[in-house]
């Protein structure tokens, strides 16, 4: 299996803890984001946490007041990970 199915199939909640290890700490220090993500077609969401240089998720759960609220179909996701 190549890189490409391996990303695209995980499942999102291990997919962003994969995000989170590797993150560039050099770039967030200091910053705090919060973004909340829904995919419609695969009727998930997930909430993602930039706080004290580390990235949290919570599946299923809209965080209040994020920086930004992405919606977009997993397909999409996969697209640009793929760079297709």
């Amino acid at each position: 299996m190549n890189s490409d199915a391996i990303v695209t199939n995980l499942p999102l909640d291990n997919f962003y803890d994969y995000m989170a290890v590797r993150l560039d700490r050099s770039k967030t220090e200091g910053k705090t984001y919060t973004f909340n993500l829904i995919f419609p077609d695969i009727d998930e969401k997930i909430s993602l946490y930039l706080v004290n240089d580390v990235l949290h998720n919570r599946p299923g759960v809209l965080a209040d007041n994020p920086n930004a609220t992405i919606t977009m179909n997993k397909s999409v996701m996969n697209d640009i990970l793929t760079k297709s």
